[in-house]
């Protein structure tokens, strides 16, 4: 039971050979948050303005990947979801 959950979770439910959408863009998420609490956005720079420029920019792109990367994760539950409920997961088969 637990091993056809865990296929169930981590393959995916369109081509069973490839990690699940769900999975990727947890990860993807889980690798921006992790950045953002490390603080690698502090980038030291000569000018003032010049580091406040960087740190708004890193801010933009990490909002933007985080965002994408819940987007696309709650994509890939509703398809895996829903292709389950239709018996059509190709990693349950």
């Amino acid at each position: 039971m637990l091993k056809t959950f865990w296929r169930w979770l981590v393959y995916s439910s369109a081509d069973a050979n490839k990690f699940s959408l769900t999975v990727k863009a947890v990860l993807i998420g889980a690798l921006t948050f992790a950045t953002t609490l490390a603080g690698f956005a502090q980038v030291q720079l000569p000018t003032e303005q010049l580091t406040v420029l960087v740190d708004q920019l890193i801010f933009v792109l990490q909002t933007f990947i985080g965002l994408c990367a819940g987007i696309t994760a709650v994509y890939g539950a509703i398809r895996k979801l829903s292709l389950t409920y239709l018996g059509e997961n190709a990693a349950l088969k």
